[in-house]
Formats: structure tokens, C-alpha cells, sequence
């Protein structure tokens, strides 16, 4: 296994893919991958006002990940508020699993990525041996 060079990874990092998501009944909308300083504040408001007793994560989640064919944001801050967070559950439902699976928003998965570190990685000491130390 070769190692990344700097080049490689700033490449890796540059690439922010989106997805096409199917809402039955309406037609598709465009998920896109947020930047990591993007995911952080949105992990650290969203702290911040569950802590206030605001309970507006879905909507915030798909304003930020939804975008148009040219990759625009198709609504703001404001919108979550009053557009989305009124609407349709079942529609916001649909795209808020699909932005939280396509952004890796989910615990279980990075309970998992870590759990499969050691599977075949090295460790910080030079070992080809898995790590075992990683619980479920």
C-alpha cells in the first residue's frame, strides 16, 4: 500500500461530489458533500440550539445540502425556518436521510469506519498487525 502525497489528498479533499436523490411523487433534487469547516459549524449550532430546546436540524441540514444544477444553494437560513421546517414531513424526511448519508451525518457509520481501521491499516508504531483495540 502506497501513501497519499500532498498533492493527492488536497485533489481527494478539492472534490465535493453530489447526488441525485429521487423524491417519489416530485421528481429528483441534488444533494451536495459539505466542506469539512461547513460540517463543523453546522454540528456545532446545531449543539447549541438543541441545548436552547430549537429543534430545527432537519430542515437546516437539507437548506445547506440542497443545490441546482449548477450547484447553487436553493434555499438559506430563512428558508429552513419558515419553508422547510413547516412543510411536508414525509418529503423533507426523504431528503434530510439522504443528505445526512451522503455527508456521513450517521454515528453508526463512524462507529464502523473506526471499528475497521485496524483491519488492514497500520498503526502509528510501524506494525503491519491489525489494531484490535477498536470495540463496536
Amino acid at each position: 500500500m502506497s501513501l497519499l502525497s500532498r498533492e493527492a489528498l488536497e485533489t481527494a479533499l478539492r472534490d465535493k461530489p453530489t447526488v441525485d436523490v429521487d423524491v417519489p411523487g416530485l421528481g429528483a433534487v441534488r444533494i451536495r458533500t459539505l466542506s469539512g469547516l461547513e460540517r463543523e459549524k453546522f454540528e456545532m449550532e446545531s449543539y447549541e440550539e438543541h441545548k436552547a430546546g430549537s429543534r430545527n436540524y432537519r430542515a437546516r441540514l437539507v437548506a445547506l445540502c440542497l443545490v441546482d444544477e449548477n450547484g447553487k444553494p436553493i434555499f438559506n437560513e430563512l428558508d429552513a425556518k419558515h419553508i422547510l421546517s413547516n412543510g411536508n414531513a414525509v418529503v423533507l424526511d426523504r431528503i434530510y436521510a439522504a443528505a445526512k448519508k451522503h455527508n456521513r451525518l450517521d454515528p453508526v457509520d463512524d462507529e464502523a469506519d473506526i471499528k475497521n481501521l485496524g483491519n488492514g491499516g497500520s498503526s502509528d508504531s510501524g506494525s503491519s498487525s491489525p489494531d484490535t483495540s477498536a470495540k463496536a
